[in-house]
């Protein structure tokens, strides 16, 4: 491939998140008009830092720097192009449960895969420092970090999540 044999091991990011922007954004303005589209990417990492966590709106307006009708738009455009999805919280016992409260959750959390079929289920990167997860339902089925993996980047940590191991990994 051309990028691959002109580019750097620098360019090579830069050029990947120029790409998935250009996507994202082709998707996202060929829904609706955007005014602006340098929101987009602030809520996304506000989003990002909230995973797993009641989402408010007002926050992620003050974070992103826009209203909280603002936001209810964008997060409604970011779901119709299958970037996020929302899940209500469940409420049953109407008196004692909190019910309008929902949580956001991105389809495609990091993953990273070969044209050879080699794939790491969960990438956590810091200050350029890849941690690795893979995640397997058996215990003794054993795997390793690819090798095209450990060469391409610097990996802090490799860790095979089972389900004898979940709850130490959780603690």
């Amino acid at each position: 491939m051309y990028p691959e044999i002109v580019l750097s091991k620098l360019e090579k990011p830069k050029l990947l998140h120029e790409l998935a922007g250009d996507y994202l954004y082709k998707d996202i303005l060929s829904l609706d008009s955007v005014r602006k589209p340098s929101i987009i990417p602030k809520l996304l990492q506000a989003l990002a830092l909230q995973i797993t966590g009641e989402v408010s709106l007002t926050e992620l307006g003050e974070t992103a720097g826009c209203d909280r009708n603002t936001v209810i738009r964008y997060l409604d455009l970011l779901r119709k192009t299958f970037v996020i999805f929302t899940l209500p919280a469940l409420a049953r016992n109407q008196r004692n449960e909190i019910r309008k409260t929902r949580k956001v959750y991105f389809w495609d959390n990091y993953f990273w895969r070969t044209h050879q079929q080699q794939e790491i289920d969960l990438i956590r990167e810091k200050d350029a420092v890849f941690d690795a997860y893979e995640f397997k339902w058996s215990p003794s089925k054993k795997v390793k970090i690819p090798e095209s993996f450990s060469k391409e980047y610097k990996v802090g940590s490799f860790m095979e999540i089972h389900r004898k191991n979940y709850p130490a990994v959780l603690l």
